[in-house]
This record gives structure tokens, sequence and C-alpha cells, in this order.
């Protein structure tokens, strides 16, 4: 029983966080530093190691040299529902150019897999119900978004909603997904 009272505790901690950080964000964001924070040094992403919605193991490394856009998400925040069109739009504009987008929903799959086939989302979706992604890359609310470079290098963090359908960060998406492979 005190088990279920703490993770009970836990996610509606994680839900006020969520929405605490999605009221941060919701003034309009213009500037670079506003839709992502840049590492200060350069740092190697953490490996993940989820199944997605067919119960397969999925590895982050499957997808060495290319761009990730690591979209950690859950069912229940709002602004993470909102978001997970414009990836899809995102992820179809760039994917021919070495993009890929990972949708990592911190639900269980039955509830996962409905809102995804109801809205005919295509890029990969993972499960991480028990958080070992989240712990990975110290996700503290939602919606949390990494940007991995081809090299495995944390290239940016977003925290809260984003447009993603915003000029800038299509712009700032291909000058990386360009600058990769320019140095590979």
């Amino acid at each position: 029983m005190r088990s279920k009272i703490s993770q009970s505790k836990l996610w509606l901690i994680c839900i006020l966080l969520s929405l605490i950080t999605s009221l941060a964000f919701a003034a309009d964001i213009n500037t670079p530093q506003q839709l992502f924070q840049i590492p200060k040094t350069i740092t190697q992403a953490p490996n993940l190691s989820l199944f997605d919605l067919e119960n397969r193991e999925q590895r982050l490394s499957r997808y060495a040299g290319k761009v990730i856009l690591l979209h950690f998400w859950a069912t229940w925040c709002s602004s993470c529902l909102l978001e997970l069109p414009q990836l899809q739009k995102l992820w179809e504009k760039l994917r021919n150019k070495g993009l890929v987008v990972i949708a990592i929903a911190a639900d269980n799959r039955k509830s996962v897999e409905a809102f995804v086939k109801a809205n005919q989302f295509t890029f990969p979706v993972w499960i991480d119900q028990y958080g070992s992604g989240l712990r990975a890359y110290s996700v503290k609310g939602f919606p949390t978004t990494s940007l991995i470079g081809r090299t495995g290098n944390l290239e940016g963090m977003a925290l809260g909603p984003r447009d993603w359908t915003n000029s800038y960060i299509f712009k700032m998406i291909e000058a990386i997904l360009a600058k990769d492979v320019k140095n590979n």
C-alpha cells in the first residue's frame, strides 16, 4: 500500500511540474537561446534500450550517424499532445535528410498505442513506463526534447513545449544536418 501512495505522489509531482513548465514556456519563443539550451561542453548522449509499440527492443545506438530528436512525453500532458502532430510534420520534411524523431512515452503501452494509432503517427515511439530513459536524460518535466547530432553528441535540449513548425527550428535542424554531413 505504501508504494502505491508513493507512486501516486510521484505522478502528481510529475503532472504539476509539467503544468508549471508548460506555463513557463507559454510565452512567445523567438530567440535561439529560448528554443534550445546549447550544452557548454561536448557531451555524449546516453544510449537507451527501450521497447517500441510492437514490443521489440530498440536501441538508440541503432541510429548512429543520424540526427535524432528525442522527445519525452506522456499521454496526460496536454502540451505534449499538441506538439506531436508538429513533430510528425517536422519528421516528414526532414527524415530523408537524416533526421530521426523518436517519441519516448512515460506511460503504459496500452494508453500510448491507442493515442498513436488514433493520430496516425508514423515516427518511432518507445515506451519508458519505468523511467530508465527519463533518468538517463535527467528529464524533470514534460515535454523535454534532446537533439543529438550525427556524432552522438548532445546538440541541445528544450524544456517545455515548442512550435516544431517554427521556421527557425526547421532551419536550425537543417543546419545541424548539413554541418554533421560535412564533418563526417
